[in-house]
């Protein structure tokens, strides 16, 4: 393959010297920089372009529905982004797609958070949106985009490249307390490829039956952020299904040296570890209201249910703020 690229570009070179296509080089579909392949992929046809639907479909409505092929056009505090959708295959463009928007309140204060960031790191990064989402609000940021499923890292490259974003913020790993390997667990499907995996854990293995499985590196926060010295302001997005305690533990180091803002799904137990924050780190926690774009102070760290035992799907994440940036949380709901 290196050999196929390498004689590409020789003849692309003799070619523009020779003057028959000063632009050909230019118009190869990818170019290769500091080894990450990043696209020229900005000016994607507008038929390729998927506009918004304007409906209230459920998500199980709208993987049903007629397949979509192309890039759905997204918005985030009015700056917009493209991502991939070929077959109804990702629920974050799905949504984008269908309902106008993904975690809309979520991502408009990660937004505004974001632009005041040093380093961002996106653990369970999925197909993109919240690193996406960082860059387009802070284009001199490090971001780094952990994401340990190999189908998930493809569409997150491609979404980046249609951007104009590179890639070589991916790390495709899995966070987790400490480094190493795991066993990862991703759902045997065709036509929904993008799907968040898991962390395999002894009282999980009923997954096992309705999921593939295979070992993936294993890194953590704190080593990630120690190769950058002294980060003036780290934020971190935590969605690792189930698997965020492991990542917050390992994030020990980072959180009481830098303080970091961070914004987690709470799908599970924490087993205490957020509560210790809040008593010992002097942080506070707020539950993320979706639909109506609210902030509540909580000091529980269990997940919020409804009378069926159902979780609120509009109020699964929370915000960690230490009480020293709780200045800056104030104004992103006043604005």
């Amino acid at each position: 393959m290196k050999s196929i690229f390498r004689n590409l570009i020789n003849k692309c070179k003799t070619w523009k010297n020779n003057s028959i296509n000063s632009n050909f080089e230019n118009q190869l579909f990818l170019y290769k920089r500091k080894r990450h392949y990043i696209g020229d992929l900005a000016n994607i046809p507008q038929a390729f372009i998927l506009e918004n639907r304007n409906n209230s479909k459920s998500f199980a409505e709208m993987t049903n529905d007629e397949k979509a092929w192309g890039f759905v056009k997204c918005s985030v505090n009015s700056k917009t982004f493209k991502l991939a959708c070929f077959g109804n295959d990702d629920g974050v463009a799905l949504r984008f797609l269908n309902n106008g928007a993904y975690e809309p309140y979520s991502l408009s204060i990660w937004a505004e958070i974001a632009k005041r960031a040093t380093l961002v790191v996106d653990v369970g990064a999925h197909t993109g949106v919240y690193s996406i989402t960082a860059r387009l609000f802070n284009s001199t940021a490090s971001i780094i985009s952990v994401e340990p499923n190999y189908m998930n890292v493809a569409r997150m490259a491609l979404n980046l490249r249609v951007n104009g974003f590179d890639t070589s913020g991916i790390v495709m790993a899995a966070a987790s307390q400490t480094s190493g390997t795991r066993e990862f667990s991703v759902p045997l499907t065709f036509d929904y490829q993008y799907s968040g995996g898991r962390i395999l854990v002894a009282e999980a293995e009923h997954i096992q039956k309705s999921h593939g499985r295979y070992i993936v590196q294993a890194t953590t926060v704190d080593d990630l952020v120690s190769k950058f010295k002294d980060p003036e302001c780290l934020i971190i997005k935590i969605d690792a299904e189930e698997h965020e305690r492991e990542v917050i533990l390992g994030a020990k180091v980072s959180i009481e040296h830098h303080k970091p803002i961070i914004l987690l799904e709470c799908l599970g137990s924490f087993g205490g570890v957020v509560i210790d924050m809040i008593k010992h780190q002097d942080y506070r926690l707020f539950v993320v209201g979706e639909k109506n774009r609210t902030l509540i102070e909580t000091s529980s760290e269990d997940p919020l249910l409804d009378g069926n035992g159902n979780f609120i799907r509009d109020k699964i994440n929370r915000i960690l703020i230490p009480s020293s940036k709780l200045s800056m949380l104030e104004s992103l709901t006043s604005a």
